[in-house]
């Protein structure tokens, strides 16, 4: 059983540590240049983990809560550590980014890049509906085929997507902890469709230790929706549903491109890891 939870381990660090600041797979955005990055806003202040190139880069851009995009520039240029300041497993490790505002909202995304103000437009998730039931105990919001609900969050983003989303926790009803269903788990983004109807955009499945088994196929870290995140320039226009990424062991921002009603392709997700163990 260790050699195999070390083996998981090693093959999650590989994955993972491949996808540190990872682009959407955008067109766009990877025809322009431009660089996602994590933010974190602290009394004004914006911090970023440090990036290949950072201190070449001119160009930063918050991704305010209000809908706006506010200039930045870098305040301190060595990556310093700042007690306030926590990217996951205790991480504080960062690059000091400041405005030209002395106030600035809050934010989860840093864009790089000098195309980015007119290329990119951020809507943040309004919160309409949120139930939840203790994990451990045997009551749920509701019964799905073999799962329980055990979470559920209701979004409103009407500025670029007319269905409500959702985020969803299950757990299913029977687990048999000596076989160990790698579906033990289930979490789910999805669309609220006309009739009320809940259908599925992305499901990710954690065995019943919260581990992932069969990681390229059916494991996804995501979590609550952050707001969503156009994409458009004169030809195309793209869609990314922007969430939390809370997986085993490992901490960041997940990126679901928005295409309800076709069957999911995991081209069309990723992961910036901002720390794991």
């Amino acid at each position: 059983m260790l050699k195999w939870t070390i083996l998981i381990y090693f093959l999650i660090n590989i994955f993972f540590n491949n996808w540190i600041y990872a682009l959407p797979n955008s067109t766009i955005i990877n025809r322009e240049g431009i660089k996602l990055l994590p933010a974190i806003v602290k009394n004004g202040k914006v911090f970023i983990q440090p990036f290949d190139g950072v201190n070449k880069e001119k160009f930063f851009y918050l991704l305010g809560n209000d809908g706006k995009m506010y200039d930045l520039e870098i305040k301190i240029k060595d990556v310093k550590e700042y007690k306030d300041i926590n990217w996951g497993y205790g991480d504080n490790k960062a690059i000091l980014l400041v405005g030209k505002l002395p106030q600035l909202p809050n934010g989860y995304l840093v864009a790089s890049g000098d195309r980015s103000k007119s290329i990119l437009k951020w809507y943040q998730a309004e919160i309409i509906d949120q139930k939840e039931k203790d994990f451990e105990s045997e009551t749920y919001i509701s019964k799905d085929d073999s799962y329980g609900l055990k979470k559920q969050i209701i979004y409103n983003i009407s500025a670029t997507i007319r269905d409500k989303l959702y985020f969803a926790s299950y757990r299913k009803l029977k687990i048999d902890q000596q076989s160990c269903d790698p579906k033990s788990y289930k979490e789910t983004i999805g669309i609220i469709i006309g009739d009320g109807t809940g259908k599925a955009i992305l499901n990710s499945f954690t065995d019943c230790d919260g581990q992932p088994k069969g990681i390229k196929n059916n494991y996804f870290p995501i979590g609550p929706i952050l707001g969503t995140l156009e994409i458009k320039d004169k030809f195309k226009k793209e869609i990314w549903i922007v969430t939390e990424g809370q997986g085993y062991e490992v901490t960041g921002i997940a990126f679901i491109q928005y295409f309800p009603y076709s069957s999911f392709n995991k081209n069309r997700y990723n992961f910036i890891s901002t720390d794991g163990l």
